[in-house]
């Protein structure tokens, strides 16, 4: 299987969820995507935004200019559920073995929702839910659901292709 990983800020919480940023929650899956979490932890740092040419532009009022860079010093780590105490340096409350789970569980708070707006809107790409219904053996049926990404039409820019390079095979 593998282990599954967070990026957690340990001083404010929260985390955002690979998987609602359309990657999986393993390490390389994490930085194989093109807009996942490697970008939503660039701008939870980012500092002094607005200060120049080439920042972000947040959308007053809906709550960017909290967002971008709200991280910045505190203590962050990357996290997996295979992760034991002793694996770094933590404060005596944290159980470095229980992060993982934390978040999971709803302890930590998910701030996904809140970076997905400014990545899709920096990066010119849509993050798309799907949902299906999986059937057990015994007839049982749950929904299962999974956000991927998707070229967004709309945008001047995108990180994604819109159409095949020239010579690409149908």
């Amino acid at each position: 299987m593998g282990q599954y990983y967070y990026i957690i800020d340990l001083d404010a919480r929260g985390f955002p969820d690979p998987r609602k940023l359309g990657s999986g929650r393993k390490a390389w899956e994490q930085i194989a995507n093109a807009a996942s979490t490697p970008q939503a932890l660039f701008v939870l740092l980012t500092c002094s935004n607005g200060r120049g040419g080439g920042d972000f532009i947040p959308r007053l009022g809906k709550g960017d200019e909290r967002i971008i860079g709200c991280w910045a010093g505190h203590r962050i780590a990357v996290v997996g559920d295979y992760a034991e105490d002793g694996d770094f340096a933590a404060k005596p409350d944290e159980k470095i073995s229980e992060l993982y789970q934390r978040c999971r569980d709803g302890v930590y708070r998910d701030i996904t929702v809140l970076v997905r707006p400014i990545l899709a809107r920096e990066l010119g790409v849509c993050y798309a839910a799907h949902r299906w219904w999986l059937q057990e053996l015994d007839g049982t049926r749950t929904q299962q659901g999974s956000w991927q990404l998707e070229c967004d039409a709309k945008a001047p820019f995108s990180i994604l292709p819109t159409e095949p390079e020239k010579g690409d095979a149908p």
